[in-house]
């Protein structure tokens, strides 16, 4: 059970080789996740976050939980490499150092174009266009989930990009 006040953000991103393995609703998408992911998040509205997920990363919800008092409500999110962990707290104090939400996060795809072009379909608000990292050597741009949290895709390259 969360203690009051508790604040759930945790964020870890593993490379892998090769792509990431799908789950069994085998999904469409044009771009895929190069390693595991979770993230998790805090939210105003745990329903409309919720959806916004699935919609843009075609997961699937795989876990409800809701306090019986009310005061919080958890969804659990995974498919394709990503597990995404959405909390929203209700009635409950929270410190002036406490906020809604990541500062960033970070996925890393196999195809930075596709899953920018994907964005761009949902009509994601992307803060700049794809960028080369040389301290990581990889491509990267940021975007925004439907609560305004910011995620960043990067591309791992090799020799070149």
């Amino acid at each position: 059970m969360l203690k009051q006040g508790a604040m759930v953000l945790a964020f870890l991103a593993m490379c892998s080789t090769g792509a990431a393995s799908q789950d069994q609703t085998s999904t469409t998408l044009e771009f895929a996740l190069s390693g595991p992911s979770f993230l998790a998040v805090r939210v105003h509205d745990v329903e409309t976050a919720s959806a916004w997920y699935q919609a843009v990363f075609e997961i699937q919800e795989v876990n409800r939980i809701n306090a019986e008092d009310g005061r919080y409500f958890i969804r659990i999110l995974s498919g394709g490499g990503l597990s995404v962990e959405l909390i929203e707290e209700r009635d409950v104090e929270q410190p002036a150092d406490r906020h809604i939400g990541l500062f960033k996060a970070g996925l890393y795809v196999e195809d930075i174009d596709a899953f920018y072009r994907h964005l761009e379909e949902f009509g994601v608000d992307q803060d700049a266009r794809i960028f080369f990292d040389n301290a990581l050597n990889a491509r990267s741009f940021v975007f925004r989930d439907s609560e305004g949290n910011r995620l960043q895709a990067f591309q791992s390259c090799s020799a070149s990009c």
